[in-house]
């Protein structure tokens, strides 16, 4: 019972190992492959029970020297210099050797070299790292050719090996035990196996390595562009989050630009929108304005609008307002009488019309009386012609408004425009002046006839020619009277009455008053 139970725990214990050495393999071979197994080898010398050099390359990593069926090689006692060797075929990179010692007889390791191409790799001095009799060589290069040789014989000179397992990384893994996976290496190309590099990576990812994006690119490919961080380095390759942006650009990604701005570096401002997000960051277009600005940008005045922020109304432009100057306000030309530039206000006194471009004329109350559009006056001041009251009063005319006709100038040369008078003198019959009354000795149409022989001091009728002295006696009927009176009081009384109720022109043939005419006459002789 005692030797069942014990050849039990022997069974599990033996169990145990050998998981521990498969799972170990198993780990090691997942991104890895054994150039070694089955491939040409040599050996200097075999021990009588030992198997040739290709027990070491069987893919058998038993460790227990089985005599009836071979399993390692062992070279004999009295070879003083023992090797053996594998001819991996090409040149390879080795990323790690794995040797398998004969269980119980590790010892025997102490000594040995391996070597990949003439380079030693390793030199056992002692069996300290050994674990489950195996132990792994770090190699990470390459080499076609793998020798073992001792040059001691502390615990004898045979070598003693099981298995010899010379491991390359398959395509798309390296390092020591190719648990490092290669970059983002070009499609053609795969990476080294000693160093991970690549010769040249896919779009997006930085040399050597190829495993990480190049700055300016992020994501699990590298095939995004980052935004418009501060520098491209900003820019996380995973997420693409810039921690600053370049001026008008939105955190985090910084590939929009801010609220306000727009184009395709978010260098330009929006315009006036009524909100800085209604702005279109591609096309600066805004979707409404403020009032005054027009669409689609709003950075300029909407007709009849000007200023800074346009909030000032155009005036009265030729044209309409919508044609004033949408920065500074002024018009071309003004329509009706405004005062220019601007065309806001109405024209000063004593000007009027387009542009208050004429000066107002003689106005009575002054020239601000003048009407502001066309200009007239309500009256002129003098002898100007109206309603512009600007102009002297043309040929024939004088007096205020020219409402004046002038009389009969010598060589119908025209009378002065004030006061009348012909200052180059009157025509033939006319009296000096206004030329408009005959002359003393004239009458008739034109002044062109002369009078009769009217009695001295007196003169014709100017329109028939006829010698007015009864009109002249019956205007001074008083006068007359009185001489009279004076001159026969008493030779004459008695005639009064009849004198008084005879009218003026048949006292002009009544011999009796004949006489008092020729002695008033002579009176008014005297009295001069």
């Amino acid at each position: 019972m005692e030797t069942m139970a014990d050849c039990r725990c022997v069974q599990v214990f033996m169990f145990c190992v050998f998981t521990q050495i498969f799972l170990q393999c198993v780990a090691q071979n997942t991104h890895m492959k054994n150039v070694a197994q089955n491939k040409p080898c040599g050996i200097s010398t075999m021990y009588s029970t030992s198997n040739n050099c290709s027990a070491a390359l069987n893919g058998n990593t038993n460790t227990i020297y089985d005599e009836n069926l071979p399993n390692c090689i062992h070279t004999e006692e009295n070879d003083t210099s023992p090797f053996w060797w594998v001819d991996l075929g090409q040149k390879v990179t080795i990323s790690m050797i794995t040797i398998y010692g004969r269980k119980g007889y590790i010892d025997r390791m102490r000594c040995v070299n391996v070597s990949v191409d003439g380079v030693v790799i390793e030199r056992f001095t002692d069996v300290s790292g050994w674990t489950n009799d195996t132990y792994t060589i770090p190699v990470l290069r390459s080499g076609q050719g793998v020798k073992v040789t001792k040059d001691c014989n502390s615990t004898g000179p045979a070598i003693n090996i099981c298995e010899v397992q010379v491991w390359e990384c398959i395509d798309g893994y390296y390092g020591t035990n190719c648990s490092q996976t290669c970059g983002k290496c070009d499609k053609k190309s795969a990476c080294n196996k000693t160093t991970g590099w690549c010769t040249s990576c896919q779009t997006g990812f930085n040399s050597p390595l190829c495993n990480e994006c190049v700055d300016g690119r992020y994501g699990t490919d590298c095939s995004k562009t980052c935004g418009n961080c501060i520098t491209s380095s900003d820019c996380n390759k995973t997420t693409g989050m810039c921690t600053s942006c370049k001026t008008g650009f939105n955190i985090p990604h910084c590939k929009e630009c801010v609220d306000g701005r727009y184009g395709a570096d978010c260098s330009q401002t929006c315009g006036n929108c009524i909100i800085a997000s209604d702005c279109n960051k591609t096309t600066g277009w805004c979707t409404s304005c403020k009032t005054g600005f027009s669409l689609p940008y709003c950075t300029e005045c909407e007709k009849g609008w000007y200023g800074k922020n346009c909030t000032e109304k155009c005036g009265h432009c030729e044209g309409g307002n919508s044609t004033c100057d949408k920065v500074t306000g002024s018009c071309t030309s003004c329509s009706g009488a405004f005062k220019p530039h601007l065309c806001k206000e109405k024209c000063d006194s004593g000007w009027y019309g387009t542009n208050c471009a004429e000066t107002c004329g003689h106005c009575v109350g002054g020239n601000s009386t003048c009407d502001k559009i066309n200009g007239s006056c309500p009256s002129c001041e003098g002898a100007f012609l109206p309603p512009l009251c600007k102009y002297k009063c043309g040929t024939g005319y004088y007096g205020d408004n020219c409402n004046q006709t002038c009389g009969h100038c010598v060589f119908n040369t025209t009378c002065d425009p004030d006061n009348g008078t012909c200052s180059s003198g009157c025509s033939e019959g006319y009296k000096e002046g206004l030329c408009v009354e005959c002359r003393t000795g004239h009458y008739g149409e034109n002044c062109s006839q002369l009078c009769g022989h009217c009695r001295q001091d007196t003169t014709c009728d100017p329109d028939n020619g006829t010698a007015l002295m009864a009109a002249y006696w019956a205007s001074n009927l008083v006068f007359v009277l009185n001489v009279i009176l004076d001159f026969t009081v008493r030779t004459a009384m008695s005639r009064v009455d009849t004198v008084l109720s005879t009218p003026p022109v048949i006292l002009l043939t009544v011999p009796a008053f004949q006489d008092v005419q020729m002695a008033t006459e002579e009176i008014f002789v005297r009295r001069r």
